[in-house]
């Protein structure tokens, strides 16, 4: 009976432990293009964010924006880049919830409804900062099978700071996206 015990204890935590797990870092790119309509328009703008599991409850996600880097284009050349940490989500505990098929294994459609998200991103270079606003758009059943499913509907303003007009902003516009496991994490 004695060695029963300690095993019957291992296989309980061993147990537990896996049903805790958190999804690994994941990053997620929204590419805005000259015209959004256009699917082979070029890009000019580009947001990443690292996204992080924070925890888990049944099928739902809540995904901490560790951080995001915003790169600007101009004739697919890079022109400015800029970087916030911990930005800041617009819901109640600061995090994103996300409803997931499979906790372990997110994918990319399941990330198609934007947080509200806001704040300033600081220059990587000499240059204004980037105020940024950006949550999630409605879109047409058109719109919603460009890039061949990989798409969000955004409203986002970029202005940099000290600027009267925003660099890029849109209301209910179809972006392309994709999610990615950080192979890092």
């Amino acid at each position: 009976m004695r060695k029963i015990i300690p095993v019957l204890v291992a296989t309980c935590c061993m147990w537990s432990s896996a049903a805790f797990a958190l999804p690994g870092k994941h990053v997620m790119t929204v590419s805005i293009r000259e015209d959004p309509a256009d699917e082979e328009s070029l890009v000019v703008f580009d947001v990443e964010m690292d996204l992080v599991a924070d925890s888990v409850t049944g099928s739902v996600v809540k995904w901490e924006i560790e951080e995001m880097r915003f790169t600007e284009y101009q004739n697919g050349f890079i022109l400015h880049k800029w970087t916030v940490e911990s930005p800041t989500v617009a819901s109640g505990d600061g995090l994103w919830h996300v409803t997931h098929a499979d906790p372990d294994n997110p994918v990319d459609s399941e990330f198609s409804t934007l947080p509200a998200v806001s704040g300033t991103a600081d220059s990587n270079y000499q240059g204004a900062d980037l105020d940024f606003e950006l949550e999630s758009g409605s879109l047409t059943s058109t719109e919603q099978t460009m890039y061949s499913g990989n798409v969000v509907g955004m409203t986002y303003t970029f202005t940099k700071e000290g600027a009267s007009e925003p660099v890029v902003d849109g209301e209910d516009e179809p972006e392309q996206t994709g999610v990615d496991p950080d192979p890092l994490s």
